[in-house]
């Protein structure tokens, strides 16, 4: 059995709700940062935190979408799609996470020389880097509940729909001989 609709459900709104805001203050800190000299580093960091949870909503919600469809033989149905979108959004995400702590200190270092906006700087980092970690968390346990339900099942597991567990007893058996 695959993460249970309702699972499914909660895992990726609230991939979508903090990918959307992670968008935000990513789009916020790009706007923000483009002439600033004491923060030079927030650039990078803030396009790649962009494309990042632009890719995250934007796929958390067409899997979503599809998450819920027992009868349909789509890839965007089957288990193998959405571990493969969430293990792979982990990495990206702890990636990122890596990144920005690493330059948190140096952003938040209060002694040297500022624009005046030190504090702005040292908060849109601390956020950022902490909606990278909470996505990669995300991301990370509903990929994890996957691999659960696959060694569970099987590897032919994989290649089954996601809702298939929400077909009862006779259509599953019908869907099963089908395929």
């Amino acid at each position: 059995m695959s993460p249970s609709r309702s699972t499914r459900i909660t895992f990726y709104s609230l991939m979508i709700f903090f990918g959307l805001g992670q968008s935000a203050i990513a789009i916020l800190t790009f706007i923000l940062t483009i002439d600033a000299p004491l923060a030079p580093h927030l650039l990078p960091f803030a396009f790649l935190a962009s494309l990042f949870s632009v890719v995250n909503w934007i796929g958390a919600s067409i899997l979503l979408s599809y998450s819920d469809k027992p009868r349909r033989d789509f890839f965007l149905t089957r288990v193998r799609t959405h571990l493969w979108f969430n293990a792979i959004l982990a990495f990206l995400w702890l990636a990122a996470f890596i990144m920005l702590v690493t330059r948190t200190p140096t952003t938040c270092e209060l002694s040297r020389p500022s624009d005046g906006q030190i504090e702005w700087w040292c908060g849109i980092t601390v956020t950022t880097t902490a909606m990278a970690f909470l996505l990669g968390t995300l991301c990370a346990i509903l990929a994890l509940l996957f691999v659960r339900s696959v060694r569970r099942h099987g590897k032919d597991h994989l290649s089954r729909n996601v809702a298939h567990d929400q077909l009862n007893d006779g259509e599953a058996n019908h869907m099963m001989r089908a395929t």
